[in-house]
């Protein structure tokens, strides 16, 4: 009998180890579903209410687009279309990508403007962010407690903003730095950033983050983008 009992007090603590852990895995679950949830009604209800909207049609816009993909040797068609859900140019989607704008944007902005915000979309196409974007999203949802991860991830997206604003002056031309931060000053006056989703990627992230991309912006100066530190990092 003292042995029955001892090896019962011996077993006692695995089986609260156990309760404990599985309270853990319950709470992690719990959230990993909300945000699940959350992330996928999001992209579906938008995906709904952009489905079936008819392609942009004003020739000059889409010859701007054309200029600007050759400048930026993206490949293959984007589909434009104008939306009411966006407040921002952005892009949708994940295997067909698509290019909303909110409705007349065409026609509040300048051909020259036109041509900086499809440079900065096209960046982002160049750059996969779109597949990045989804990457960042589940890696949010396995670790959403952790308020480093949510912290590296929102430097990360304004990093990404910067490398596109890069690669959209460079394709623009270096000369052209003044005007594209224009270009952004005028977006900031007549439109909102809308909330982060995985499937969306757009011009204007965070209006808080704002200050350098316009100070980079400012002092842009085109440089080699594969240097020795970038070699090193790499590398590490």
């Amino acid at each position: 009998a003292d042995s029955s009992a001892a090896q019962a007090a011996v077993r006692l603590p695995p089986v609260k180890a156990t309760s404990w852990l599985a309270t853990l895995f319950r709470v992690w679950f719990a959230g990993a579903l909300l945000l699940t949830g959350y992330i996928a009604t999001s992209s579906l209800r938008l995906a709904w209410r952009c489905r079936g909207l008819p392609a942009l049609t004003d020739a000059s816009a889409l010859a701007v687009l054309d200029e600007s993909a050759r400048r930026l040797g993206v490949r293959g068609h984007l589909s434009v279309v104008e939306c009411a859900e966006v407040a921002s140019p952005a892009l949708f989607g994940l295997f067909r990508p698509r290019l909303l704008l909110p409705q007349g944007f065409t026609g509040s902005f300048s051909t020259h403007e036109l041509r900086f915000v499809f440079l900065h979309e096209l960046a982002h196409l160049r750059r996969w962010d779109l597949p990045l974007n989804w990457l960042v999203a589940v890696l949010q949802i396995l670790h959403w407690f952790n308020p480093l991860v949510w912290f590296g991830f929102a430097r990360w997206r304004l990093d990404r903003e910067l490398a596109c604003d890069a690669l959209a002056i460079e394709a623009a031309g270096a000369d052209q730095h003044r005007e594209y931060g224009r270009t952004i000053l005028h977006l900031l006056e007549n439109l909102t950033p809308r909330m982060a989703m995985p499937g969306l990627v757009g011009i204007l992230e965070n209006k808080r983050q704002l200050r350098r991309r316009i100070g980079m912006i400012a002092n842009f100066r085109p440089g080699n983008r594969w240097g020795l530190p970038s070699v090193v990092l790499l590398l590490g």
